[in-house]
Formats: C-alpha cells, structure tokens, sequence
C-alpha cells in the first residue's frame, strides 16, 4: 500500500515537473523563516495538550518528559503499521510510572481532540469565505460545539465509533468545564498550523494577500482532517497532498507548481519539525 502511495504520488510530482521547471518562482525568505518559528512553536503546545489531559486522569509528567514521549514516539508514526506511535507511547509513559491503561485512555481523548479541533478550525474558517455556503458551516460547527460542552454525549459518540472500529471504549470522567479547557491547546495547535502553512505558501507565492490567512488555515487543516480520516493511507499520504493541491489551485487561484510545491513543503516541514524536537529531547 505504502509502495502504491508513494508510486502515483511520484507519477503525479511527475506530470507537473514541466510546469514546475518553466515557472518563474519568487522567493521569500521572511516568510519562511517566520514558518520555521511557528513550527518550532507548536511544538510544545502539542505536548501540552497531552500533558494536561495526563494531568486530568490523575497522573503529574515533567513537562520535559512529556516532550520527550510525545516526539520520540512520534517518530514511530512513520514504520509499517498505524499503531507503532500508540505502542510506543503506552511503552515510554510507563516507564515514568503511567498505567497502560491511562496512556490509552489519553490516547482516545487526545486523538478525538485533536478531530474536534481541527473540525471546528476548518468550520471558523469556511465562515471567513466571501461566497461559502455559511449555513453548512454554521451547522456543522454548532454540532460540533454542541458534542464539546456534552461530554457524555461526546464520550458516547467516540465510544461508539471506538466500537465499530474493534477498539477498547474510552472510559473517563470528564466535565463541561474540564472538555473546553482540554479543547484550548488543540484549537492553539491548529491555528499556528494554519498561520505556518500560510508563511510557507507565501514563501513561495509572495502575492499570496494576508486576507487569505483564515482560507489557508481552513483549507490545509480540513486537508489534514480527511487524510487522518482516511485511514487506510498511513498518515494521509497522496490524500492531503492532493487536496492541498486542488484546494490551492481552484479555491484561491495559486498556480499549480506552487500549490504542488506548497503540498509537499508542507509535509516535509512538519517531519523536519518533529525531528529536530526529537533530538531536543534527548537532552532533555
């Protein structure tokens, strides 16, 4: 499968290559360099989201540690298989004295944060449209609103998807108040993942106007969303990087050597990013 990705997404760099060499690029350094701080940036505030989530079951990390488990089991996202990072993560968080079964729990939560987020992200942005449908964001984000300040009714929800899926139910007491302090984190993440991805798009396409900051932030995360829903292509390869690309090119009007340039940047900046904070941690 992972052969086949990498196959027609190849063929599909492949096909714009002539477009990519005849295109008269220009180049920003400011605004790539303001993407290479954002990155750095997030990095924490992705810890911190499951920091705090460990902290509401009961149980205190060293935030350095913390940095350390979450970036050294990332890097496991990136074998054979979907459930390596979970593994890896269950493995380095008991050997700080977290139960098995509380890093699975975590797990649950952070990765349905982490989709509520993004969704309501994407939503925010889909409003900023001068032509959108507005009733169809202002629908989906009241649902996914309305899922948020329910947390039985969200648990439920996510339980019961857990359960088509073959997967242990989450169980955990979580409150109204204790669900939007957990969200801060998540929605923090993805609007510094939308303002990087505008600098890195705008690196390469310096006309690219800063009134399509919250369009860029919407279409890059909703991007992300339906290739981490897509889960049969690990870690939403081809998918994300096509939608990136038909996003850029039919919504916003960037020329397609860039949009394809900006699709793989973007990726390829995210892995660099949990690299780097990968070997931080290790001095950690």
């Amino acid at each position: 499968m992972v052969g086949l990705i990498l196959l027609f997404f190849g063929l599909a760099v492949y096909s714009q290559l002539p477009q990519i060499l005849s295109y008269h690029w220009e180049f920003e350094p400011t605004y790539l360099s303001l993407a290479f701080v954002l990155l750095m940036v997030r990095g924490p505030v992705v810890v911190y989201g499951w920091w705090a989530i460990i902290r509401r079951l009961g149980y205190v990390l060293p935030f350095r540690k913390s940095i350390r488990i979450i970036f050294h089991s990332a890097l496991a996202r990136y074998l054979p298989g979907q459930m390596w990072y979970a593994v890896s993560r269950v493995y380095l968080a008991e050997k700080e004295g977290v139960p098995k079964t509380v890093t699975a729990v975590s797990l649950g939560l952070e990765t349905a944060l982490i989709v509520a987020s993004a969704g309501v992200v994407a939503c925010l942005s889909l409003l900023a449209w001068p032509d959108a449908p507005l009733w169809a964001g202002i629908v989906a984000l009241a649902l996914l609103i309305s899922l948020m300040v329910q947390p039985r009714l969200f648990l439920g929800s996510l339980n019961w998807g857990l359960a088509r899926l073959k997967r242990q139910p989450i169980d955990a007491e979580i409150s109204r108040l204790d669900m939007l302090r957990l969200l801060v984190p998540f929605m923090l993440n993805w609007l510094l993942y939308g303002l990087m991805s505008f600098a890195l798009t705008a690196s390469l396409y310096p006309s690219l106007p800063l009134s399509a900051v919250p369009a860029v932030t919407g279409l890059f995360t909703a991007a992300w969303l339906i290739g981490f829903l897509a889960i049969i292509f690990p870690q939403g390869l081809l998918i994300r990087e096509g939608l990136i690309f038909t996003f850029l090119t039919t919504l916003l009007g960037v020329p397609p050597p860039v949009a394809t340039a900006a699709a793989v940047l973007s990726r390829g900046f995210t892995m660099v990013g949990e690299g780097i904070w990968a070997l931080v941690a290790t001095r950690l």
